[in-house]
């Protein structure tokens, strides 16, 4: 089992936590780029929400934070301002995704509510589903018209979004499911949780396609490559997974850092960015098993990552977004590796779903 590189020590940057909107424009390791975005505490609140779940349009316009204090901030990505304040949850969200077309954003959370919101004034949220369990992921797969929804709970449930109706149940392996993911077209769904395994469907047929255990302990995040035979993940074993469904091989298995892994995002095919309890945000190079980029600049869990346009967006339990320009990075590595030619562009087909 390789290592893709020990944490360094976190700089801190003084974060204070008041009421005023903060926006730091700072140029972080590598040339990289990257805007801060201090959230507002609500009015009847004392301190900004933890970050536990975001999402982004696929034009790369806006981004969708929230966390624990029920409310969910529209951002825009070009500047870090956040546009709008939507209330309607009554407990902790950690679930968030647009449709392609960005005119639709779902959300769910500890409340067990699935809300619709449509891009309409004001915004006003349609309840679509209520289960009696919390709710950790949300997929939507465009292509076909279906939402996927898990949490904790021996099931996985399939919506049909045009009809609002239950399409299928799945039924995992264990009942705390922490990501449920659409691949790209649509095709396939993956789901991992608690138990360290990962099992992938048919949309289509519901046929089980894999039933493979990944991880030692919780998987907090997993996603398919563009062509769909390939599924990425990572989890509390500090490991990042590489399965090919089309042979049932786990292909590579590394140990990245010293702490939990709580988030992925794959840039494209070859690169990775995953993050953790250790507050940093590492840039993987997949194929060749190397840490690329170690981003500094959160104090707190990174507890989901999400690309915007040709962006990286990262939410934190340190109360902060973080908007960061990778694309414009050469790949220079921090960490006493030869420099890597490694192209840091970002497939927007992993993006739509």
């Amino acid at each position: 089992m390789g290592h893709l590189g020990l944490p360094s020590e976190t700089k801190s940057e003084g974060h204070s936590l008041y009421p005023e909107a903060r926006l730091n424009a700072s140029l972080i390791q590598g040339g990289i780029e990257s805007i801060e975005v201090q959230l507002e505490p609500l009015d009847d609140a004392t301190s900004p929400p933890v970050i536990t779940a975001l999402a982004a349009t696929s034009d790369g316009r806006f981004i969708a934070a929230a966390g624990d204090d029920h409310a969910i901030r529209i951002i825009d990505a070009l500047t870090g301002e956040v546009q709008k304040t939507i209330l309607g949850h009554i407990d902790w969200i950690h679930a968030l995704t647009f449709s392609a077309d960005g005119r639709v954003l779902y959300s769910s959370g500890d409340d067990g509510r699935i809300l619709s919101w449509r891009y309409d004034h004001p915004l006003v949220p349609e309840e679509i589903l209520k289960v009696p369990y919390a709710v950790r992921s949300l997929s939507v797969t465009s292509h076909r018209g279906l939402l996927a929804v898990s949490g904790f709970d021996n099931e996985i449930l399939l919506m049909d979004l045009t009809t609002r109706l239950l399409k299928y149940r799945f039924e995992p392996t264990c009942g705390e499911q922490r990501c449920v993911k659409f691949s790209p077209q649509g095709k396939h769904l993956l789901c991992a949780g608690r138990d360290g395994s990962i099992r992938v469907w048919n949309v289509d047929s519901f046929e089980e396609l894999a039933n493979y255990d990944a991880h030692v302990g919780r998987v907090h995040n997993a996603s398919f490559s563009a062509d769909e035979t390939i599924v990425t993940s990572v989890g509390e074993d500090r490991r990042l997974v590489r399965a090919n469904l089309s042979t049932g091989k786990i292909e590579s298995q590394e140990t990245v850092g010293m702490s939990k892994l709580m988030s992925l995002c794959l840039i494209n095919d070859r690169i990775a960015a995953v993050a953790g309890a250790d507050s940093l945000i590492r840039i993987v190079d997949l194929e060749e098993a190397r840490m690329l980029l170690e981003l500094q600049g959160h104090t707190g869990t990174v507890a989901s990552l999400v690309a915007c346009g040709n962006a990286l967006v990262s939410g934190s339990f340190d109360t902060t977004v973080r908007i960061w320009k990778i694309s414009s990075a050469k790949g220079r590595s921090e960490v006493s590796l030869p420099i890597s030619t490694t192209d840091f562009s970002f497939d927007s087909n992993l993006q739509i779903r």
